[in-house]
């Protein structure tokens, strides 16, 4: 079960649990989450829902969207991110990433990180310390990569060497590679099922092996441990 908790101006304005397969946040009114604020897009960035994994897209939006102080296009959510939205502040807690419960009832005192006007740089020391403990962890994870086997780009690597890697294209066919301690992770996120080894790949995740073979619409790949 994953919790956000919205904060605007220092106090707490929302508190919510992540049932959705998508939570689409922004300015206009049919947003799941609307942050009415005119740094803020229309639809600014959307969070998704992998199994008991969320992450975090922007959506082309003017002024990006930042994680822990820093500009991001995707980012696997984890627990105790930070997301800076405009003037909001956005803290993701995922108790299946942790192995406990939320307290329905808990009061959380949100960050207050000096940020610059233009929403580009943050100086909070505690986000500085916490964004690098997560790179050091990931650094740990082992690597994969992508080999194309099909079409104009065969032969082509992809180094998978960030936590996420979308695969395929959203409205698709659209997959998600994680690495994690264990190895790199295969999840189907939305459209058309991903083919691992012949086979439709389900709502679980599954770990990818070396030589195993990945086929997302009429795109076929390898994937090779590295």
């Amino acid at each position: 079960m994953a919790k956000i908790v919205v904060s605007l101006d220092g106090q707490i304005i929302e508190q919510r649990v992540v049932k959705e397969d998508q939570v689409v946040l922004g300015r206009n009114a049919d947003c799941d989450l609307v942050m009415d604020d005119g740094e803020v897009s229309g639809r600014h960035a959307s969070i998704m829902t992998v199994v008991n994994d969320h992450f975090l897209e922007d959506l082309s939006s003017t002024n990006g969207t930042l994680v822990n102080g820093r500009r991001v296009t995707r980012h696997l959510l984890e627990h105790n991110d930070v997301i800076f939205i405009g003037p909001y502040r956005i803290k993701y807690m995922n108790a299946a990433s942790v192995g406990v419960g939320f307290d329905r009832t808990q009061i959380i005192r949100p960050l207050e990180p000096r940020v610059s006007p233009a929403n580009t740089q943050v100086v909070a020391a505690e986000l500085d310390s916490a964004a690098a403990s997560t790179r050091a962890t990931r650094a740990r994870f082992p690597k994969g990569k992508l080999v194309a086997t099909t079409g104009p780009s065969a032969g082509n690597e992809r180094l998978i060497d960030g936590v996420l890697q979308p695969v395929g294209r959203e409205g698709r066919a659209l997959g998600v590679i994680n690495r994690r301690p264990l190895g790199c992770f295969l999840t189907q996120v939305s459209g058309r099922p991903l083919i691992v080894n012949g086979k439709p790949l389900g709502s679980d995740p599954v770990q990818l092996n070396d030589g195993d073979e990945i086929v997302v619409g009429q795109d076929k790949m390898i994937f090779r441990a590295v």
